[in-house]
């Protein structure tokens, strides 16, 4: 892979992230609407599934992509995820390496996860968890764009 091929990977990319995130939270927004102490209707259930699936979406493009391309262009390109979320937070990305971690453990809980009171839990978490993934995706884009695009 070439730097300028890169860069290009990482512009369009933070516009699915950017989309990814303005959708994410629009779902978010209906789901919070929703009363949670009771059994949900088929319409309540495919609403809050929905926001899980853009959850999870998100933060596969997030940690998958994204941040595979922010480090190659860091000159890194054989970090593990912890690796990735310890270099985040000595840049100043993330204020601690486990909130990455715990987003991504979110994801995979989300894919495997079935029984009814226990997804019940995962849509709380979905909601909880999202601040810090919006914010670790914007200061992630800023310090792309101010320190990595250029050089």
């Amino acid at each position: 892979m070439n730097r300028k091929k890169v860069i290009s990977e990482i512009e369009v990319l933070t516009i699915q992230l950017q989309k990814g995130l303005e959708i994410l939270e629009y779902s978010i927004t209906k789901v919070e609407k929703i009363n949670t102490t009771k059994d949900f209707n088929y319409e309540e259930l495919e609403t809050m599934e929905a926001m899980t699936a853009r959850f999870s979406r998100l933060s596969d493009i997030f940690t998958q992509k994204y941040l595979k391309s922010f480090f190659y262009l860091l000159g890194e390109t054989n970090f593990t995820l912890i690796d990735k979320a310890n270099y985040l937070e000595k840049i100043g990305i993330i204020s601690n390496s486990k909130d990455l971690l715990e987003i991504r453990e979110l994801r995979n809980s989300i894919s495997h996860e079935y029984i009814l009171e226990e997804l019940k839990d995962l849509f709380r978490d979905v909601i909880t968890i999202f601040p810090k993934l919006k914010e670790i995706i914007n200061k992630s884009i800023i310090y792309s764009n101010e320190n990595l695009a250029n050089n």
